[in-house]
């Protein structure tokens, strides 16, 4: 549990920004991932401020978004008691997002402990969940501290952390000795066999005067701007719309785990990005969601789900097992589980054929 001092002390940045791409087409650039409910009940952000709750005051909880999003955000928001946005002047990711919201935050409280995560994620939101806070908020002490979640099997689509394994058994906190992103499924099963790495959760803690440090020596561009931003607001806006575009994985969790500051806290944690439709699809299937609008031919061993039926139209699927099937307004994709993957590809290609109203 989170202690009555920890909760004074600890504030939770949650970075609400991006376009989940890869649950496309409900997923747009007007509808981002993390304002949409994908099966849950929901919009995952309600789900990331819920469990901000948990661990933390409202004042204390923070969201970073684009002012894009700003309308829609602070409408979820709002009845939830959390009225701190900080508002990018654009998106660009999540190493820019994370060093503005500290940015922010240490200007009013210089000894801040923040905790940063995903708005477009469902974890649990229990005693398991304040406990991992807990720990993970105890392993900063001059470092970042991402949860680490041991891996069920060989996903493509989350980030690894390793570390020696003899460590990992230990269930206590250990150095990261590398990032890695999205491998391809061989080195996935390499990860899965060998016992030295976690999924990176995305859930992270920092000391804001440890992050500063950190940034200011691995980004400093991102440092520089994110503080003038801070300071000056809109004075600001053609510096920020300068950087890279740059996760905060490679731009600064990889340098510091290669200087020894990065730690990883392995978690029993049910969680999942949700970022591709096999993942809702498993969601569905794990809570035994019943479509109405569903009626296919099913063998053995294979699933086909149907999301988002436009105005309840139904459909029938002879012989078909393992699709994927999106259904809105303007478009329907019909996509392998296979192929799930590449979804996100195909939506940077729809511009050159003509079909940028599907952003």
């Amino acid at each position: 549990m989170i202690s009555s001092v920890e909760r004074r002390q600890l504030h939770v940045i949650i970075l609400a920004g991006g376009s989940g791409t890869r649950l496309w087409p409900l997923s747009r650039t007007q509808r981002p991932k993390f304002l949409i409910d994908v099966g849950t009940g929901e919009p995952l952000l309600s789900d990331a401020i819920r469990r901000a709750l948990a661990v933390t005051a409202p004042e204390r909880v923070h969201i970073v978004t684009t002012t894009r999003y700003l309308r829609p955000t602070l409408a979820i928001a709002t009845p939830l008691g959390v009225t701190s946005l900080i508002c990018e002047p654009e998106g660009r990711d999540t190493c820019a997002a994370a060093a503005l919201g500290t940015a922010v935050i240490s200007h009013r409280d210089p000894d801040a402990l923040i905790v940063s995560m995903p708005a477009d994620h469902i974890a649990a939101n229990d005693n398991t969940w304040q406990r991992a806070v807990h720990l993970l908020a105890c392993a900063t002490d001059g470092t970042i501290a991402c949860l680490g979640i041991k891996p069920t099997r060989a996903e493509t689509g989350f980030g690894y952390l390793r570390a020696p394994e003899a460590e990992l058994l230990s269930g206590a906190p250990c150095r990261v000795a590398s990032v890695h992103e999205k491998p391809d499924l061989t080195t996935a099963r390499s990860y899965l066999a060998g016992g030295q790495h976690l999924w990176n959760s995305g859930i992270m803690a920092w000391r804001a005067d440890v992050f500063a440090t950190l940034i200011r020596a691995y980004v400093p561009a991102v440092a520089e701007t994110a503080w003038s931003v801070c300071t000056l607001g809109d004075k600001a806006p053609e510096a920020w719309s300068a950087l890279p575009r740059a996760p905060i994985e490679p731009a600064l969790l990889a340098p510091a785990a290669a200087s020894g500051a990065l730690v990883v806290v392995p978690v029993d944690l049910p969680w999942n990005d949700l970022g591709t439709w096999t993942a809702v699809a498993d969601l569905a299937a794990a809570r035994e969601v019943q479509n109405p609008l569903l009626l296919a031919h099913q063998s053995d061993n294979s699933s086909v789900t149907v999301a988002d039926g436009w105005r309840g139209r139904r459909y029938v699927l002879v012989g078909a097992h393992d699709l994927v099937v999106v259904d809105c307004e303007d478009v329907v994709m019909i996509v392998h589980r296979d192929a799930i993957q590449h979804v996100k590809g195909l939506v940077a290609k729809l511009p050159a054929q003509g079909w940028a109203d599907l952003l």
